[in-house]
């Protein structure tokens, strides 16, 4: 692809230039342009400078340039911006010259540009206080942001002349107070940003005059009072955010004149209380943000006549209780959030007129009862959260109505019981929350009216009996989790109903055994987790109809034996984890009917012998994980099914030796894992069938004691290979030399004196090397010259001089050398 021109015409009326080095540059690569694109100087309107080093800009260059309306100048290196710089262009509307490094600012520099429109400088080093002049000749302003430049102080007289500002943008600065008339030359500004100074002062009368001002952001300052009146003038104000401050106490006072206020943000700060009157004068205000206080009581007046209200959010506070009525004026309130607070009990009352909430967060207090009419009004209601409080009984039905409630939890409580009728009127609950309860047994009938219902957590309660035909009518369910409870058996038709299902969760239970049939109900089960529980078998075809199910886990069980047929039906799963068991014996035939399967690991088992047949029907089969067994020989025949074979660990068994031939059926193998078992050589011809593919090796942990040419060979595509924790004293200089892909190699924990400058000279790819926790004293600094530029290099913990490692420190410095090793990497397949 043709590189693409520093400076190209855009349409309709610009030029933009990217990266130059020298304004003469700049200058060339402008006229290339016109003579290129076939433009002339005087049909451009617009300037766009990114990337182009200029350091010193002046008059002169902008002398034939009177037509231009437009200027951006960003990432361009400008150190100081002189008096007079853009006098000739007096027909100017927009300048951009954000993320410079401006220090020096001459008065004059904007002086006679009486149509600019938009003056951007954010991002720069500007001085701690602006020059006071600086924009007296930008009468016709109207949005000015200097953002982010580490200005300290506004002067009074700053804005004098620009009246015709809308928006001012002072964030990110370092101003700490805001003084008398500040803003008053400019009554038509309507947004004003000073968030994330350091403001600590707001004198009285510092926003008088913005009657136009819709929306004021004093965010992440150190704010700690308000003079009373301060907002009297923002007539029309709409949005004050005052949030991330150090504001302690609210007068009354405070907000007065703000009578078209929308939305008011004090989060995050430390205000302990609130007055009864305090938005008495909000009659428009729709969003209340208090979270993050130290609000300890709310008074029963403090929230009358907000009749507009839509949220309030209380949440992280330290409230105890709130008035019956506090809530009674809101009658628009979609949005409650009351988490993370002290609230023991929920008055009678408190919810009643508040028929348009739809969501109410409760969770993270110390509730400990619903009342039964609590909710009588909610009848919007789409979200309650109760979860993490101290519930006990639902016995007085308090979800009684919600008839458009479609997401409850009320996990992390202490319910022992569901009553029969408690979701009886959920008709349209599509997502339920009990984890972390007491429930001991889900009875029938529980569930029949949440016939929407798709998710259903029950988590971590006592659950031990499951009557017949509890789901039977969650024909929507997509999603049950019964994960750690104490379920010890099932009756046939526990899952009937759940044709839907799609995740299944019985894993960290007590199951001793399934009933023949247990899941012929899910047949659109994607996903089953069964681990950790306590059955010896798995009978066959208990997943014969099963033909959806994509995942199944049965790890850390007490299964011993894989019969024969076991997972018949289960023509598209793709991964199976069936390790941490006790499985000595795989039947033939175990595996029959997974044609499709693409994972399968039966690691950390008592496996010591395989039959030659006993992968036969996994054509598909890539990935094979047998680790953590007792094999102790190996047929290569047992891998004749496996003609997709693409990784194969037998790390930790007890190898020792291994065949010619052993990987003679699996051309495709590209990582093998032999790592932690009692290898001492490799048959020359071992890799052979595997040359053109085999990509990674891991022999850590074996009994190796040199590493010669011989020691591997028929590898040339290797990239990884790992070698430590093994015996090896001896490395030859030709050893790696067939290596030319090699990106890491780990050799840590070894027996290593030496190694020849010559050992690494092909290695051009190398990029990773652990030699850490060796023998070797002493190392030439040219051992590593013919590895990739960028090598990380691991070298403690060896015998070598403090001046060689100081070499190889400063060498290699980029990379933190010899701070940690790769030989943690157990295993990579």
């Amino acid at each position: 692809m043709d590189k693409q021109p520093n400076c190209s015409y855009r349409l309709p009326h610009g030029i933009t230039c990217k990266e130059t080095d020298t304004l003469e540059e700049l200058n060339a690569k402008l006229e290339e342009c016109f003579i290129r694109d076939k433009i002339e100087l005087k049909d451009c309107k617009e300037l766009k400078f990114t990337k182009c080093i200029i350091d010193y800009l002046t008059s002169e260059f902008f002398e034939d340039k009177s037509h231009l309306e437009n200027i951006e100048l960003i990432y361009c290196f400008i150190f100081e911006l002189p008096s007079g710089l853009f006098t000739h262009l007096k027909g100017l509307k927009q300048i951009n010259i954000a993320s410079n490094i401006i220090e020096i600012i001459d008065e004059r520099v904007f002086a006679e540009l009486k149509s600019l429109e938009i003056l951007y400088f954010d991002d720069n080093n500007l001085p701690g206080e602006l020059p006071e002049n600086i924009f007296h000749d930008l009468v016709s302003l109207i949005q000015l942001q200097i953002c982010d430049s580490g200005i300290k102080s506004v002067s009074p007289d700053l804005f004098k002349n620009n009246n015709m500002l809308t928006v001012l943008s002072l964030s990110n600065n370092e101003i700490t107070y805001l003084s008398n008339g500040i803003f008053e030359s400019t009554p038509l500004l309507k947004i004003l940003r000073l968030h994330n100074n350091r403001i600590n002062n707001i004198q009285e009368n510092a926003l008088r005059g913005l009657n136009e001002l819709e929306r004021l952001f004093l965010s992440e300052n150190l704010i700690v009072n308000l003079p009373c009146g301060v907002f009297q003038d923002l007539k029309s104000l709409e949005e004050l955010d005052l949030s991330r401050n150090n504001i302690e106490k609210i007068e009354c006072k405070m907000f007065e004149g703000l009578y078209n206020l929308i939305n008011l943000d004090l989060s995050q700060n430390k205000i302990e209380e609130l007055p009864n009157d305090l938005f008495s004068n909000f009659k428009k205000l729709q969003i209340l943000e208090l979270s993050d206080n130290d609000i300890k009581s709310i008074g029963s007046e403090t929230l009358k006549g907000l009749h507009s209200l839509v949220k309030i959010n209380l949440q992280k506070n330290s409230i105890a209780s709130l008035p019956s009525k506090l809530f009674e004026d809101n009658i628009q309130l979609q949005f409650l959030n009351l988490d993370n607070n002290r609230i023991e009990c929920l008055q009678y009352g408190l919810l009643d007129g508040l028929k348009n909430l739809k969501e109410l967060d409760l969770a993270f207090n110390n509730i400990t009862r619903i009342n039964e009419y609590l909710f009588k009004d909610l009848q919007n209601i789409i979200i309650i959260n109760l979860q993490s409080n101290k519930i006990e009984s639902l016995e007085n039905l308090p979800f009684s109505g919600l008839i458009n409630l479609r997401e409850l939890l009320l996990g992390e409580n202490k319910i022992n019981k569901l009553p029969v009728e408690i979701f009886k009127d959920l008709k349209s609950l599509t997502t339920l929350h009990l984890k972390l309860n007491c429930l001991n047994t889900l009875n029938k009938g529980t569930f029949d009216n949440l016939t929407e219902l798709m998710e259903l957590y029950l988590t971590e309660n006592e659950i031990e009996v499951i009557e017949q035909g509890t789901f039977e009518k969650l024909v929507n369910l997509d999603f049950l989790c019964l994960r750690e409870n104490k379920l010890k058996m099932f009756k046939r038709e526990t899952f009937k109903g759940l044709s839907q299902t799609s995740y299944l969760y019985l894993d960290y239970n007590q199951i001793e055994n399934f009933p023949g049939g247990i899941f012929d109900n899910l047949a659109s089960l994607i996903e089953l987790y069964l681990s950790h529980n306590a059955f010896t078998t798995v009978p066959p075809k208990l997943f014969c109809n099963l033909e959806g199910l994509i995942y199944l886990y049965i790890i850390g069980t007490n299964l011993s034996v894989l019969q024969r047929g076991v997972f018949t039906g289960l023509k598209n799963l793709d991964q199976l984890q069936v390790s941490e068991n006790k499985i000595n014996r795989i039947e033939c035939g175990a595996f029959h009917g997974l044609t499709n399967l693409d994972r399968m690991s039966l690691g950390c088992n008592s496996i010591s012998e395989l039959e030659d047949d006993v992968f036969e029907g996994l054509a598909s089969l890539s990935f094979l994980e047998l680790g953590g067994n007792l094999i102790r020989s190996f047929n290569p025949k047992m891998l004749k099914c496996l003609p997709s074979l693409k990784s194969l660990n037998l790390g930790k068994n007890q190898l020792e030796n291994l065949r010619d031939d052993m990987f003679i059926y699996c051309p495709f193998l590209e990582a093998i894992d032999l790592s932690r078992n009692n290898i001492r050589v490799l048959p020359p011809k071992i890799f052979a069938p595997v040359e053109s593919s085999l990509m990674i090796l891991n022999l850590h942990g074996n009994k190796f004691e040199e590493l010669t040419r011989e020691t591997i060979q028929y590898a040339p595509c290797l990239k990884i290979l790992l070698l430590f924790k093994n015996d090896i004293k001896v490395i030859s200089p030709e050893a790696l030399n067939s290596f030319k892909y090699l990106k890491e190699l780990c050799l840590a924990e070894n027996k290593i004196t030496n190694i020849s400058p010559s050992c690494f000279i092909n290695l051009r790819k190398l990029s990773l090397i652990d030699l850490s926790r060796n023998k070797i004293n002493e190392l030439d600094f040219n051992t590593f010259n013919g590895c990739d530029s960028t090598l990380t290099l691991f070298l403690n913990d060896n015998p070598l001089s403090e001046n060689v490692f100081k070499q190889f420190e400063e060498r290699y410095k980029s990379q933190k050398p010899f701070l940690n090793s790769c030989s943690c990497r157990d295993s990579i397949v």
